[in-house]
């Protein structure tokens, strides 16, 4: 299903104001066509590619990330 410009235009429009202002927390790869952008609130962006372009979800956990120990990580 292809969208018009304008529904694309809506989509982007409505994913920039879920988003603004959030902190990034972690971005990570799960799979080759797949990024998952976690944000320090515990909101989710999963932008994963498909035969038709690319696909926008957004999930909101209950509890935000724990931070991550300083131990190790170089």
């Amino acid at each position: 299903m292809k969208l018009d410009k304008e529904a694309l235009r809506k989509d982007a429009l409505q994913t920039t104001r879920m988003l603004k202002g959030k902190t990034v927390y972690v971005v990570r790869r799960h799979r080759n066509e797949e990024v998952c952008i976690q944000f320090t609130d515990g909101t989710t962006l999963f932008v994963d590619q498909t035969p038709n372009g690319l696909d926008f979800s957004i999930t909101q956990d209950k509890y935000p990330p724990r931070k991550e120990s300083k131990k190790g990580m170089t």
